[in-house]
């Protein structure tokens, strides 16, 4: 009986902390944005902002999204300070990631040189993968506020996405923790969306990562959803605007792609997101040969 009410009581704590952190933001960043929403109300939204980021690296679920809700409800006020804030935070978390994937490699390789010189059986699978460490989980959850917060900004990203894009690329980069890539897939398709033709400069680029990402290994089951889905999101939304901005060479590579999975793919899901992205991709392509059909 003991125990069941500690959990409870443990429990009530870390939501009371959530609501309150979370309420604390929102009444702080609308009380700011009442007044004038310029930059003289920025420094003490700042101040609850760097109270609250202990909590992104909370393993609570309420209690970071507390946190990532802050930032959301900051955007009100001040949302290039925020998206740079955040941009920030992610690189740094990101490149953290990037070393813990690297010391798992070496002690890795050291595990199976010390089984091949004792004659014993190499590392178990469990010990193979890497586990997300916590500045993987913490850059997860910076990605997820990114997403949150471009969707508040909505149209005004046209003139934020080059606060965030170009760390967000650099976390699709092959070399980094496979989550990161997808989570950083789904963050750029939000801001290519929100940002429309102020995505004009990295549109190659997002769909480049998506068509290389959708040719890598079928055990990256989750970075080729992501990266369908991506391409589904943007086209949907932009369709032969995104063809426009981005180009015939990159268009043309991720069809390849797209058809490649949607024929040889066993991933259900996958398939499905590929085949959505193919039907988005050949109607703007007929939109732009056909202007004037409906």
């Amino acid at each position: 009986p003991a125990a069941p009410r500690a959990a409870a009581s443990a429990r009530a704590t870390a939501d009371g902390r959530a609501r309150q952190g979370g309420r604390r933001a929102e009444v702080e960043c609308r009380r700011s944005h009442g007044l004038t929403g310029g930059d003289g109300d920025w420094p003490r939204v700042a101040l609850l902002l760097v109270q609250l980021e202990g909590q992104l690296t909370d393993g609570d679920s309420y209690v970071y999204q507390a946190a990532v809700n802050a930032y959301v409800a900051a955007a009100n006020v001040a949302s290039a300070r925020v998206l740079d804030t955040l941009a920030r935070h992610l690189g740094d978390a990101a490149a953290r990631a990037d070393a813990e994937m690297c010391a798992h490699a070496r002690a890795r390789e050291r595990a199976r040189e010390g089984a091949d010189v004792g004659g014993g059986v190499a590392i178990e699978h469990e010990q193979a993968e890497p586990g997300i460490g916590p500045a993987l989980a913490q850059a997860l959850k910076l990605t997820q506020a990114i997403c949150q917060v471009v969707q508040r900004v909505g149209a005004a990203m046209g003139s934020h996405a080059r606060v965030v894009t170009p760390v967000l690329l650099r976390c699709c980069d092959a070399r980094a923790p496979r989550l990161l890539n997808a989570g950083a897939l789904v963050a750029l398709a939000d801001t290519c969306v929100a940002a429309g033709a102020g995505f004009h400069p990295w549109a190659p680029a997002l769909v480049e990562v998506c068509a290389a990402a959708l040719a890598a290994d079928a055990d990256d089951a989750d970075v080729r959803r992501a990266a369908a889905q991506a391409l589904n999101l943007v086209m949907a939304a932009l369709g032969a605007q995104l063809i426009d901005m981005a180009g015939a060479p990159a268009v043309k590579q991720a069809y390849r792609a797209l058809t490649l999975v949607r024929e040889r793919a066993s991933d259900e899901l996958l398939v499905r997101h590929a085949a959505c992205a193919l039907g988005e991709l050949e109607r703007a392509c007929l939109r732009l040969l056909f202007p004037s059909a409906r």
